[in-house]
């Protein structure tokens, strides 16, 4: 049976919380499956559009010592402001892993390498480091790691399923990690166990050649170095690199790895496969320079078995973002193929758009709802670029005009009524925060005024005198 694209549309912008507010960060960024923050304060605004009546400053809240060791809690954060165009490395691209059921190549992570096991107990320990956030207010408890969240299962056959839904709809937590695709994300804390065991597992498709590729037992000592160092502090790049290359050798220290302003120690390619491993995270800012931290010194958590894992963040990915093909959700992983078609043998599946699509068992109702309204998302906001098809929903233009030959994120995005119709941009001048928004195609008096409402959001959640400008956007695409 044929699923029409206006039900699929409606239906994820709802479970995004981009139709009616998420109560909690922590809901918000579990219906996301993570919010995207290799750039600060772009992820910030991702989480606090979605939540009712946020602000960035709620958001940096819960995120550990966003109000300690310098870091300014309400302004952009690093300098970055939300819409404006920079360069920037990004820290750490996924290396090394462990093959999934039916991948092929990569080294298990966790598994036994030279002697040692990566993310294995060191200093009395878990090897384990993500940063911890934990929510105002909230207590212990909470809903499980492995998917009971609000007492529905995810994935568990049942109707209903209630994505970050939590205990009473409140969450305890967030972390800030390396999550999906390598890049630095939001995650909730409770969901650490699904996360670690399901990256870690999956193998790396940007590893380094030649002579600079470090070897699976090269990786596993790195790993274990880095679990071993931040089990006693937070540290910054600088800090920890000592701390490797002291554990490890001098091997560790070459500057072999390409970045920009000249080449990282060779060390640094396993920076995202020891977050993947559960061993290295993001900590406290300490001024401007951040810190990794190991989350075991403050909630130690257990990875889940890999098979677990991936068909629990399959579930997930498939309810925020579904229907898709397994292809897709390869590419939101960035990862072969091959490592996830197995995960989808026994799921239901339906026609979109002249292909076969898949949904998450118990959750094949499509209404004949439709999206309405205006929404602005910022640079890498998780619906543009865990949605497809893209050529959906980046209709005839704005494919062209919102994408990076096909990627979406680099620009931030005027959705309405669910699909792309634009960009944007802002500009801060003192308190004043300029925004130029350019609609590619003429925009009617009502959605005028819901756009003018969306930008009087944004002034509030940047702590800002909004101004907006009907025009073309002359800044390009982020890197």
């Amino acid at each position: 049976m044929e699923i029409s694209w206006e039900a699929v549309v409606a239906r994820r912008m709802r479970r995004h919380f981009l139709t009616e507010p998420a109560a909690t960060p922590v809901q918000a960024v579990r219906a996301m499956c993570g919010a995207h923050a290799q750039i600060a304060a772009a992820g910030e605004v991702s989480v606090a559009l979605r939540v009712a009546g946020a602000t960035r400053a709620t958001v940096q809240q819960q995120v550990m010592g966003a109000t300690t060791g310098g870091q300014q809690v309400d302004g952009a954060t690093g300098g970055q402001p939300v819409g404006a165009t920079t360069g920037g490395q990004q820290v750490g691209a996924t290396t090394g892993g462990q093959p999934a059921r039916g991948a092929t190549g990569g080294q298990p992570v966790g598994g036994a390498t030279g002697g040692r096991q990566v993310g294995a107990t060191t200093g009395g320990l878990q090897a384990g480091g993500v940063s911890v956030v934990q929510e105002a207010g909230a207590g212990a408890g909470g809903p499980q790691v492995d998917g009971a969240l609000g007492g529905q299962q995810v994935g568990a056959g049942a109707t209903g399923l209630q994505v970050g839904a939590g205990v009473g709809g409140v969450g305890v937590g967030l972390v800030k990690t390396f999550g999906a695709r390598g890049t630095v994300h939001l995650l909730p804390v409770e969901d650490l166990g699904m996360w670690t065991g399901a990256l870690g597992a999956l193998p790396s498709v940007s590893q380094p050649q030649g002579a600079i590729r470090m070897s699976a037992d090269e990786i596993a000592q790195v790993v274990v170095a880095i679990g071993e160092a931040l089990a006693e502090d937070d540290l910054t790049v600088d800090e920890l690199s000592a701390e490797v290359i002291r554990r490890t050798g001098p091997w560790a220290h070459e500057p072999t790895f390409p970045a920009f302003q000249g080449e990282w120690s060779r060390w640094r390619q396993a920076i995202s496969v020891a977050a993947h491993a559960g061993v290295l995270c993001h900590g406290p800012m300490r001024g401007r320079l951040t810190t990794y931290s190991n989350p075991h010194r403050r909630q130690p958590f257990e990875p889940m078995p890999a098979d677990k894992a991936l068909t629990e963040l399959l579930h997930r990915y498939l309810y925020a973002y579904g229907p898709a093909t397994p292809q897709q959700f390869a590419r939101w992983l960035k990862v072969p193929a091959t490592a996830v078609k197995p995960y989808f043998a026994d799921l239901p599946y339906r026609r979109l758009a002249d292909q076969t699509v898949w949904y998450a068992p118990g959750d094949g109702d499509f209404s004949d709802e439709r999206a309405e309204g205006v929404r602005l998302l910022p640079y890498f906001d998780a619906y543009g670029v865990g949605s497809y098809p893209r050529e959906l929903l980046f209709p005839g233009k704005a494919f062209a005009r919102a994408t990076a030959r096909g990627q979406a994120g680099n620009y931030p995005l005027l959705l309405v009524d669910g699909v792309v119709a634009g960009v944007w941009h802002q500009k801060k001048a003192g308190r004043t925060l300029q925004f130029t928004v350019e609609a590619l195609s003429p925009l009617n008096k009502r959605r005028r005024g819901l756009l003018e409402q969306e930008v009087d959001r944004l002034g509030e959640v940047l702590g800002g005198t909004p101004s907006l400008t009907l025009g073309e956007v002359t800044v390009g695409a982020h890197a």
